[in-house]
């Protein structure tokens, strides 16, 4: 979901839900969902064994290349690397959790502005 997006459906200018959504959380909307993307990734490889590919397309990269560069940029590791060196090897493997509907841009639907 974009910022001019979140900012619509907060029945806000960008500029304003920016300014105030940095005033609440310290970050900017698209650095916070990129953080919470990459820190679903990142449980993600540690509870089951689904691919980087399916990984990555579950929290909302365009595509695992993206997902890579962002993690990589962020953890200064691979996720492949990551998973080896944290992977929970004694819980069960193959199905994570449903996503928070957040992650992936839905949730509830839109409220018109008044």
């Amino acid at each position: 979901m974009s910022v001019d997006a979140l900012a619509h459906r907060a029945c806000m200018s960008t500029r304003t839900f920016s300014r105030h959504f940095y005033e609440t959380t310290g970050m900017g909307p698209a650095k916070w969902i990129l953080t919470r993307r990459l820190d679903e990734a990142r449980r993600l490889l540690e509870t089951t064994t689904w691919s980087i590919t399916r990984i990555s397309a579950a929290c909302g990269f365009a595509s695992a290349v993206t997902f890579r560069q962002n993690f990589t940029a962020h953890y200064a590791t691979t996720p492949a690397s990551y998973r080896s060196r944290f992977t929970d090897r004694t819980g069960p493997k193959g199905s994570a959790a449903e996503l928070p509907a957040t992650l992936l841009g839905g949730g509830e639907p839109a409220q018109p502005c008044p």
